[in-house]
């Protein structure tokens, strides 16, 4: 009846990840809550994490494998099947280079997933990889590489924040770093005295978020006028910038948008003087939502650098080209392969391209041209429809490991064999393909960090077992310069949509 505790982390959708210890009752997890240890959580757990533990007693998870027989139909099967059938169909690959082989996996920041790939990748050369998210918007990233000529995620110092400027993005719920950014906000809120001072947030949106409910000041705005606003308020504080903000003050100058009734100069003339007022340059921060285009991110960027705000409330890490990549191009790209037949095989990892893919592209149907091999936890309309179903592991059952958004680096440990097993994780399943000698994910994790941690590789990976965390990580926030002349080529090619009337719509995915 005594509970144990480990310590583990979650990968997030599309990059990032949190830690947490998980409560085990005779080897059954059974709560989860956040590692004090862990950079992100810090003892705090968000409601997905919380939420997580669900997925691993669902009763419709895939139990076993299944194939797809093209005389009797869908036969259950075993994963000895598998990798028996495996062995013959990839041979011609081997010796093809891997051309005709293609992969679509989901998105996630994992140095052992990137490994295998590697590997898998080096022994098919002309095989394709492609990473999909189907909720990506792209904006963001495509805005980084605009500012920094290389793409990178914000990471902010919300602690140190006395302005908060933000343009239609929640911080405080849905990203990589979301726990962090409400705990320094808050933290910036807490006022016990007199003489306590309390940050300012202006916030600029179209939907009611967490963030908004907590705003001191807060718009309501169409989501294709929330570029009018980051043009006028940089244009504002360019004008009281001067000859400081020369290259970015004249792009916005030249910027023509329709002024209609829903923009508030009132309220961005008061922005505009708190950012730059002199108690608080260095201590503000403008960010923009990931619905916004990149020339918005770009513009925001910017103003960050000429307000003293990078290296002090906003630094940047790094995107691997896996994260950087762009979902959209990804999916189109394997359409158009399964339609001309390039694709002979293509195998999917954790993602449901027949249910989420962009509708023109008709993904179900090309499916039916190619081998597909599908790997989930739980069923779903891309394996139910696939040559072959394999049934994958909860993270809470396999070994892996995650890059938070910040670079921090965590193991991934199990807390209980799969429930459904066999069963197996992406990463064993890649090391299968790939015909590797070891294809347990605990040796393949313990490989892949004995190459990173060297000599003193036993007592590094025992600590970061224990801890939850590794000792060191392979990436760090900096501050970057950033490429004004770029910026303000951006901020001209803006395009922003008419105000809006009671007869126009806008759509916006979330």
């Amino acid at each position: 009846g005594k509970p144990l505790y480990y310590a583990t982390s979650m990968p997030l959708p599309g990059g990032g990840a949190e830690g947490l210890v998980v409560e085990t009752h005779e080897g059954r997890p059974t709560k989860i809550e956040g590692n004090p240890l862990h950079s992100i959580n810090r003892g705090k757990a968000s409601v997905w994490a919380l939420a997580s533990i669900l997925g691993l007693y669902d009763p419709d998870r895939l139990k076993q494998p299944a194939y797809q027989n093209p005389a009797r139909g869908r036969l259950a099967a075993s994963w000895d099947d598998f990798a028996t059938w495996s062995k013959d169909h990839f041979a011609p690959y081997v010796a093809s280079g891997g051309e005709g082989l293609a992969f679509l996996a989901d998105k996630k920041s994992s140095p052992t997933r990137d490994a295998v790939r590697d590997r898998l990748l080096k022994k098919f050369p002309k095989a394709v990889w492609s990473a999909y998210d189907a909720g990506e918007a792209g904006g963001a990233t495509r805005g980084s590489t605009l500012a920094f000529g290389k793409p990178g995620r914000e990471i902010f110092s919300l602690s140190k924040a006395h302005v908060i400027v933000s343009l239609d993005r929640d911080f405080v719920e849905q990203e990589p770093a979301a726990l962090v950014n409400a705990r320094e906000f808050a933290s910036t809120r807490a006022v016990t005295t007199a003489a306590d001072s309390m940050s300012r947030l202006y916030m600029v949106e179209s939907g009611f978020s967490h963030a908004g409910s907590s705003a001191d000041h807060r718009l309501r705005v169409s989501p294709a006028r929330i570029g009018a606003y980051a043009i006028a308020i940089a244009r504002a504080v360019c004008e009281r910038l001067g000859r400081d903000a020369s290259a970015l003050g004249a792009a916005v100058a030249m910027a023509t948008f329709e002024a209609g009734p829903d923009i508030d100069q009132k309220f961005i003339d008061a922005v505009a003087d708190d950012l730059v007022d002199s108690h608080n340059r260095s201590h503000s921060v403008i960010m923009a939502g990931a619905s916004q285009p990149a020339e918005v991110h770009a513009i925001v960027h910017g103003l960050n650098a000429l307000l003293g705000n990078v290296g002090s409330t906003v630094s940047y890490c790094e995107m691997s080209a896996e994260d950087a990549s762009s979902s959209t191009a990804s999916i189109v790209a394997i359409a158009d392969m399964l339609a001309s037949g390039r694709a002979t095989t293509l195998v999917m990892l954790n993602v449901n391209p027949a249910y989420d893919a962009p509708a023109d592209l008709d993904f179900a149907a090309r499916m039916a041209k190619a081998t597909t091999i599908t790997l989930s936890v739980d069923a779903n309309e891309t394996e139910s429809i696939s040559t072959w179903s394999l049934n994958g592991t909860h993270y809470l059952e396999a070994w892996g490991d995650t890059l938070a958004a910040d670079g921090t680096l965590a193991p991934i440990q199990p807390m209980i064999a799969p429930l459904y097993a066999p069963a197996h994780s992406d990463i064993e399943l890649l090391a299968m393909i790939a015909g590797e000698p070891d294809t347990e994910g605990y040796e393949i994790v313990r490989g892949v960090w004995k190459a990173a941690f060297g000599s003193d590789f036993e007592k590094s990976w025992r600590r970061s077992l224990h801890d939850g965390v590794a000792p060191k990580s392979p990436k760090s926030p900096g501050a970057w310069p950033a490429d004004m002349g770029a910026i303000a080529e951006a901020a001209k090619g803006l395009a922003i949509g008419p105000a809006p009337t009671r007869d126009s719509l806008d759509l916006a995915f979330t």
